[in-house]
């Protein structure tokens, strides 16, 4: 028989089942320490629910998730606050005093009674048709799916008008409907709640008994034991794991045959500002290849391969770039210091009078005027040699083409104002460079081997406050002002890049090459699942978007700072759209040390956080697809190590073929 917190804390972390008498607790969910002060992490929230002595009891020998299931939390929500790095830990304390009342409907409306006193009217004219109406019933009035609400927001961002908070409610008609949901998102009383007292599953199995109380600090709880516990995310599909001795095989992984280049193609096409790819053109070609070599649509693919293409972008690919609109010669200024590293194709250096391609190094005396211009047609954020990397990519994609069953594609779109722009920050008094206090880093160089100001929390740079607003592009608040240096301090560095990129300019989107093999594709292949997905990052000044599936700096009140997809969404399929699960996931674009890097470690960390490190050995890297931006290749190759470790492939076009 266990009798003390300090029993059951053993037995519980132990699994080693037995009988408790005397006590109660709760499982409490939070990000930061501040969170694990009260009974729950959300400041509104006015009652939470316990377990007894028998509850804590039926927790002993369970897994983390488990115990989450057993208080009541429904599958979708705990995998969802477990992703967004939701941490739990349990409460214990005495029994005796607690004045917890049954969490039956009449138990239940008497607490919120209590809590609410002005909602006493309300309570009584609807509590005999709470007892008597199912949930689904009054969701389906509603027209939305609650959940999908409640997931969305965060203790701290409740702006959705969804979201029924207790203003909301006493704003709303009050009706029926109206009371269960500001049940359901104040009162916490999920799709599982079934009112006689009991805590259920999402299968309908009965749990623990559960009981209310009213929220309140933990400091007065008195005695009490609090201790953190693990809840590991369990797989949600068994298939592909069944499927995974096809992805320990050396390439090629089907029987279908690589195809040549198609007629239309030409190298010199990447990074060309006047190329725009003629659509009949592709698409008849594409028919005429698919007749001759007999590739089929997609619907029988087998194993079913995502092409993940991340940044594939003129910005990315392009120096600084200026066009004569009346020869129609491309200019191209190139950084003078990577003279001896750079492969610059030969199309790019004609000779004779009037030449369509020409090069102009930073030292020569003509580069002036073109490489301090901020040219629309160009890119300004160039990473040297990305165009041979995805020349690499596109001709990989056309051998290939055969056997790709789906593809996206990332494209940066950022604000014209962003954190890491320029005018953002300023310099300090006194600063080792010798520059005025506030001058910005407009294309300032921090040294040979960094091409961009590095803001660092020892820097010499810092935001600029603003409080009057006036045309400078810089935050006023001091909120905002303190999130910034929290940024800094949590990531430890912040690149300050030269304006690249920025909504529906030329750079933000992919290189006309990309386009001209994505329409092929898709028309070679000929389903609905062909049809190219586009998942645009970037979309918030607050913070950067290296990778594709998340922040850098987690604002969960800026909506515009969540990722826009999952890479578990590839590996189960878009159901929504009705295209199944994907097997392999083959990814490229630039650079190496930032955007595609991050993409492929938060991919990584998803993976695993959700129980699925099988899905590691299903995620292909083209390495020499990607470059490197000077500076970062150090860290580049670390994290490079520790994903190999893991079990990422990281293969190059040379060495992997879907194709036989």
């Amino acid at each position: 028989m266990i009798r003390t917190i300090s029993e059951y804390r053993k037995a519980f972390l132990s699994g080693k089942r037995d009988s408790v008498t005397g006590l109660c607790g709760r499982v409490l969910r939070g990000k930061s320490p501040k969170d694990f002060e009260t009974m729950a992490d959300d400041v509104n929230r006015k009652i939470v629910m316990l377990v007894d002595s028998n509850g804590l009891a039926g927790l002993i020998g369970l897994s983390g998730w488990e115990v989450l299931m057993a208080i009541g939390w429904n599958e979708d929500y705990a995998r969802e606050k477990l992703l967004a790095g939701y941490k739990v830990q349990t409460i214990v304390f005495p029994e005796t005093g607690t004045k917890a009342r049954l969490a039956t409907w009449d138990g239940m409306l008497d607490v919120v009674v209590d809590a609410y006193p002005d909602l006493a009217v309300d309570v009584k004219r609807h509590r005999q048709q709470l007892k008597s109406t199912e949930f689904a019933t009054l969701q389906t009035r509603s027209g939305y799916k609650w959940l999908d609400v409640e997931v969305k927001v965060t203790n701290k961002s409740q702006d959705d008008p969804r979201f029924m908070t207790y203003e909301r409610y006493l704003m709303s008609g009050r009706d029926l409907v109206a009371f269960r949901q500001f049940l359901y998102f104040s009162v916490h009383l999920r799709e599982t709640y079934k009112g006689d007292g009991y805590t259920y599953d999402d299968q309908g199995q009965r749990g623990v008994k559960e009981y209310a109380i009213a929220n309140l600090p933990i400091s007065k709880v008195g005695e009490h034991e609090l201790f953190p516990f693990e809840a590991e995310i369990p797989p949600t599909k068994q298939a592909v794991a069944d499927a995974a001795p096809i992805f320990t095989k050396k390439s090629p992984l089907t029987s279908v045959p690589q195809l040549p280049l198609p007629g239309w193609y030409d190298r010199s096409l990447c990074v060309n500002p006047w190329f725009q790819p003629n659509a009949d053109v592709i698409q008849a070609e594409a028919y005429r290849m698919a007749g001759k070599y007999g590739v089929r649509k997609t619907g029988k693919d087998s194993p079913r391969v995502f092409r993940l293409h991340v940044d594939e972008q003129t910005d990315f690919l392009s120096p600084f770039t200026t066009v004569d609109v009346k020869t129609g010669c491309v200019t191209r200024v190139l950084p003078h210091v990577f003279r001896d590293t750079l492969d610059v194709p030969d199309w790019w250096k004609e000779g004779g009078k009037n030449p369509r391609n020409r090069v102009v190094w930073t030292d020569d005396p003509e580069a002036g005027s073109c490489f301090q211009s901020l040219s629309v047609m160009g890119g300004h954020l160039s990473v040297p040699n990305a165009w041979s990397g995805t020349i690499r990519s596109v001709e990989w994609d056309l051998r290939n083409a055969a056997a790709i069953t789906g593809d996206g594609y990332t494209i940066d779109f950022h604000p014209l104002t962003a954190r890491f722009d320029m005018h953002y920050w300023q310099l300090r008094a006194n600063n080792p460079f010798g520059l005025p206090a506030g001058a910005h880093p407009h294309l300032f160089i921090d040294g040979a081997d960094k091409p961009f100001p590095v803001v660092l929390p020892s820097s010499c740079w810092h935001p600029q406050h603003n409080p009057d607003g006036w045309y400078q592009p810089i935050t006023r608040s001091q909120e905002f002002l303190d999130e910034t240096w929290d940024y800094v301090n949590k990531l430890g560095f912040v690149v300050l890049w030269t304006k690249h990129c920025h909504r529906f300019t030329y750079g933000s989107t992919l290189d006309p090459l990309v386009m001209a093999a994505m329409y092929h594709r898709n028309f070679l292949r000929g389903t609905i699942e062909t049809e190219p997905m586009f998942f645009p990052k970037g979309m918030s000044w607050r913070t950067e978007f290296y990778g594709v599936f998340g922040p850098e700096y987690e604002i969960t009140t800026d909506p515009n700072a969540q990722a826009t997809f999952s890479i578990l969404q590839l590996f189960e399929g878009f159901p929504e759209l009705g295209i199944p699960p994907f097997d392999l996931v083959v990814v490229s674009g630039q650079a190496r040390t930032h955007c595609v890097l991050r993409s492929m470690q938060q991919a990584m960390e998803k993976c695993i956080a959700s129980g699925r490190k099988d899905l590691l050995e299903r995620m292909v890297y083209l390495w020499d697809t990607s470059c490197d931006i000077p500076g970062f290749e150090k860290n580049a190759r670390t994290a490079e190590a520790e994903m190999r470790k893991l079990g990422v492939r990281f293969e190059t076009t040379e060495s992997f073929s879907l194709c036989g």
